[in-house]
């Protein structure tokens, strides 16, 4: 999953320099990037919230940074799923 992913991003990052990306996916392929992406940074028991938004910036195609991870602020609070 790691390296599908991997393969995948990097296309699109160099793909589209100075542009934004969305991606949508499964909670596992992002769970994975992003604890890759962000150095073993997460905890085994993050988990990403069902429809949340994490926003990963890259000034170059191997430094990203993290904005924020798992933002359910679009989601009106009684339909939040609490994990």
């Amino acid at each position: 999953v790691l390296f599908r992913s991997k393969k995948g991003m990097r296309a699109l990052i160099a793909g589209h320099p100075d542009q934004t990306i969305a991606v949508v996916s499964h909670y596992f392929a992002l769970r994975v990037y992003l604890e890759h992406e962000l150095g073993g940074q997460l905890s085994e028991k993050f988990t990403l919230p069902n429809a949340s938004v994490s926003q990963l910036l890259y000034p170059s195609p191997s430094e990203p940074k993290l904005v924020f991870i798992g933002d359910v602020s679009h989601i009106p609070e009684p339909y939040q799923f609490q994990v």
